[in-house]
């Protein structure tokens, strides 16, 4: 392993770091920046926004929408940094319903002739919670061993 080939003061680190970056840590640290990038756009930091372009803008003001994903993206960034799977699951499942309903509503634009583009930003907001539920389960269920041979290093499932 290449840890082993670390200082012994810094391989903790590197174990914690390892194991973090194995598990669904970096999925949603992903997921809480794309929410929190979504929150400030809706509050205007990075310019005025001011159209209403899909449906679900029209429900209720545009502040709750920004408040609701930047509350997401923030307690996603807290529980990317914290071990424990039950916060992480909720976050996740909040941001996906939210990427669901944005998703929903960006198809019913479409739907409607109200966005001629609707039906790209539906698939993209409605795929990518699926895409990284995906890649999180396949990253936890599979593991390389390494085995050293004449011809160097081969990778092999452990399935």
């Amino acid at each position: 392993m290449p840890i082993d080939h670390l200082p012994h003061r810094v391989r903790p680190g590197a174990y914690r770091l390892r194991a973090w970056a194995m598990g669904d840590g970096p999925a949603l640290l992903f997921a809480s920046v794309l929410s929190t990038f979504l929150g400030l756009s809706y509050f205007g930091v990075f310019g005025g926004y001011d159209a209403q372009i899909h449906p679900i803008e029209h429900i209720t003001d545009q502040k709750f929408w920004a408040g609701t994903w930047l509350a997401v993206g923030v307690c996603g960034l807290i529980a990317a940094c914290i071990p424990c799977s039950r916060t992480r699951n909720v976050v996740f499942t909040v941001w996906s319903a939210m990427m669901l309903l944005w998703g929903t509503s960006y198809f019913l634009g479409w739907t409607f002739g109200h966005l001629d583009r609707g039906v790209a930003l539906s698939i993209f907001y409605c795929a990518t919670p699926f895409l990284v539920a995906w890649t999180v389960w396949r990253g936890s269920r599979s593991e390389l061993i390494l085995k050293g041979d004449a011809d160097g290093l081969s990778y092999h499932s452990a399935r």
